[in-house]
């Protein structure tokens, strides 16, 4: 038996100013809709939520990794946490603080059982600090979670293709909602449970294929303070998720260092708790190519390249947001 420990410690300071305002505006033709005769915010009231919050934490972590025997591991971490939380209002003038401290885990094991698939189960819980506010101008308390998760990891081809094939089961505590009128409050619990699956294919020295699918047939609201909410589903959470995307490295002649790519996301349709209508699915495809040195590497990378016009989600019966247009960006990177 031997075992990989690992001790550490981190923190964080972390300070975040909002400003919320509230408009009120006239009518708008739709059919000849006109931007310049309005003053679009010219009464304007500052929201509550407007608060300026400072957020400190520190974190003790211990992990240790135990080959129990050539084809069985355990993974073991407890961390402890630290967190203080201050806000001042905008609004008011008022100030608020919560301070808290929690333990935090996991558990895991893995068995090899031949040379191409290795079955495991974990469990975890996590601790999150909160900064948001409630109508009052008072700090949340932490949102903490736990996770169960069971499934197999897959090799083959000498390690060529790997792949996995998991079922979840996420339960959130503390979560932090908002009502018809945009504010704040957290009584809420909301569980996830699913399955995931991810597969990456080295074709050739130089081509590599990933793919991952994501089926979420439950995502629901446990418990709200809104108990209409209750049982119903998360809002903007797709059923199904898909991912594929490919890189091709040219590796001699002219093209040396050079690189091509190119993949498409996908989600299912949307419903929500917080709207009557369904959002529904949409395709986007991605593109890349760059070239990579020894210590430096240039990309262009672009998303949605048919700039395809789809519905990111929506925030109530009123509100829709729409998905990003097409970007394109220049990367650049250097390795010292």
């Amino acid at each position: 038996m031997q075992h990989h420990i690992m001790l550490g410690l981190d923190a964080m300071h972390d300070t975040r100013d909002v400003w919320n305002y509230k408009c009120t505006i006239g009518s708008l033709n739709i059919y000849s809709p006109s931007y310049t005769s309005k003053d679009w915010c010219a009464t304007k009231t500052l929201r509550s939520d407007s608060v300026e919050t400072t957020l400190q934490t520190m974190g003790l972590y211990f992990r240790d990794k135990i080959d129990v025997t050539d084809r069985f591991n355990v993974n073991l971490g407890l961390r402890h946490d630290w967190a203080s939380v201050d806000a001042k209002s905008h609004s008011d003038g008022s100030k608020d603080s919560k301070d808290s401290h929690a333990f935090s885990g996991s558990i895991a094991g893995l068995y090899t059982f031949n040379d191409w698939v290795s079955p495991y189960v974990s469990y975890s819980t996590s601790f999150l600090p909160v900064t948001d506010v409630d109508v009052n101008g008072n700090v949340f308390d932490p949102e903490k979670a736990k996770q169960y998760e069971v499934g197999f990891k897959f090799q083959a081809l000498d390690q060529r293709l790997q792949a996995s094939l998991a079922w979840f089961d996420l339960t959130r505590f503390n979560v932090v909602s908002a009502d018809a009128n945009g504010d704040n409050y957290q009584t809420g619990e909301e569980n996830t449970q699913g399955i995931e699956t991810e597969l990456t294919a080295r074709v050739l020295p130089n081509w590599v294929v990933s793919a991952n699918y994501t089926y979420l047939p439950t995502a629901r609201i446990v418990d709200n303070e809104i108990a209409s909410y209750i049982g119903k589903r998360l809002n903007n959470v797709s059923k199904q998720m898909f991912n594929l995307s490919t890189r091709y490295e040219f590796n001699q002649g002219a093209l040396n260092g050079w690189f091509i790519g190119g993949g498409v996301r996908s989600e299912s349709k949307k419903s929500s708790y917080k709207y009557d209508y369904t959002i529904p699915g949409y395709a986007l495809f991605d593109a890349e190519v760059g070239y990579k040195a020894r210590n430096w590497q240039a990309s262009v990378n672009a998303k949605n390249i048919f700039n395809t016009e789809y519905y990111a989600g929506g925030v109530s019966n009123y509100v829709v947001t729409l998905g990003d247009e097409r970007q394109v960006n220049l990367n650049l990177s250097f390795k010292f």
